[in-house]
């Protein structure tokens, strides 16, 4: 996809396709059956096409922050490179006026964004940020506070070992049951949250 070319990714012939298979796609049921007025946080944002799926698809979505540092970084399978993120930026941009005021953006790091937001005051939070061991870990230990009691903790790529071993072991570390730990399709996990800890 040439950002020089697309005002927004409906501009994109692949966009149909695209949109059908974006992260959150496994527990979309899940989100449309939260409360109206549900309040969102997706850690990870890139391109903002998977914020845009969630917002069309769960009108039960009243606002989504998405947290994104778009800062150069290595993932799990290569080095993410500052003109690579300096284009994800900008096609967020064009996307962010798609998506009006449902959207707002915090641009910085994870834990650092996390320092900035209330405690129990979201319904749900989608996790599909860095996926080394250690970020998954980080971003569980700063937004699982974020989440009020019953909301939805979620997140992305379960079939990579990293992150399934980083959901799993922080999980399991709780004493929790490990029977109300979900993986779901399109490679997503789930869990509601049962108590304020």
């Amino acid at each position: 996809m040439n950002d020089r070319t697309i005002t927004s990714l409906l501009d994109s012939p692949d966009w149909p396709a695209i949109y059908r298979q974006q992260a959150s796609r496994g527990i979309i049921n899940e989100l449309q059956s939260l409360p109206y007025p549900a309040k969102g946080i997706e850690v990870g944002v890139n391109r903002g096409m998977n914020s845009w799926y969630m917002l069309t698809e769960c009108q039960n979505i009243d606002t989504l922050l998405g947290v994104d540092h778009y800062q150069p970084y290595v993932d799990w399978d290569r080095p993410i490179t500052k003109d690579e993120q300096d284009s994800n930026y900008r096609i967020l941009t064009k996307n962010m006026v798609l998506m009006g005021d449902r959207f707002n953006l915090i641009k910085e790091n994870s834990q650092i964004a996390a320092e900035k937001i209330d405690d129990d005051a979201y319904d749900f939070v989608f996790i599909d940020g860095g996926h080394s061991i250690k970020q998954v870990l980080m971003d569980l230990d700063s937004w699982y506070p974020k989440v009020r009691v019953g909301g939805l903790i979620a997140g992305h790529d379960s079939h990579l070992f990293s992150v399934n071993f980083a959901v799993t072991s922080w999980y399991r570390n709780r004493g929790w049951n490990m029977n109300l730990l979900r993986h779901a399709p399109n490679e997503c996990w789930y869990w509601y949250k049962t108590d304020s800890i």
